[in-house]
């Protein structure tokens, strides 16, 4: 005689319930670690993308930092960079690249460099100090022709500033800073032109030999 005893159809019933609720935990468990997942990994793509813009326009204001100091240009400049792509991008045929563009550095103060008496050199050159104000922004822009990019060939400062082209995003930054010594040709300038550099009144709006 078998003594075993079924479980009732009211309790087999329960386990059942409870087995779909732990099935429906789990499934809801696992879709939230899934869009939390996608969110981190949006986040972090859209961060690397503003780090990479904030980089390209310092390194226009760098340069024009350096245009200053080297070749004493004050005038706005331009510069394209091409972004190479990730490998397995999906779109192969599509290039991204900034489109730099730094302002003028403006000179809101000058005068003697310290421990000077504002001489001059043998070829006429001044040496003055500058408090000096520039930014630059730096707007990311795509391509989706390979062969008719504009960061291809001499024409890349022309086409990359085109319109019609495709802004993506774009970053702004400044500083102000000192420099003393900075040279100065005092042939190029009018004593009566106070936008000009080494103009003697006081304070600057422009720049600009």
């Amino acid at each position: 005689m078998n003594d075993q005893r079924k479980a009732p159809r009211a309790e087999r019933g329960s386990a059942f319930i409870l087995a779909l609720i732990v099935i429906l935990l789990l499934t809801v468990l696992g879709m939230s670690l899934s869009v939390v997942t996608e969110t981190e990994m949006q986040l972090g793509a859209t961060e690397k993308t503003i780090e990479r813009q904030e980089y390209a326009a310092e390194t226009g204001m760098w340069v024009k930092v350096a245009q200053l100091l080297v070749a004493n240009d004050w005038k706005n400049a331009r510069l394209a960079l091409l972004e190479e792509p990730d490998t397995g991008t999906p779109l192969p045929n599509f290039k991204l690249g900034y489109a730099i563009e730094s302002t003028a550095a403006i000179s809101l103060a000058e005068g003697c460099p310290p421990l000077t008496d504002c001489g001059e050199d043998l070829d006429s050159q001044q040496f003055l100090s500058f408090f000096v104000l520039l930014g630059a922004t730096a707007k990311r822009v795509g391509f989706p022709d390979a062969k008719s990019s504009p960061f291809d060939g001499a024409g890349i400062d022309r086409w990359a500033f085109a319109s019609g082209i495709e802004e993506l995003g774009q970053a702004s930054v400044s500083m102000g800073f000192f420099v003393s010594p900075l040279r100065h040709d005092l042939g190029s300038v009018s004593a009566l032109d106070a936008t000009q550099p080494g103009a003697n009144s006081g304070f600057r709006s422009n720049a600009g030999p």
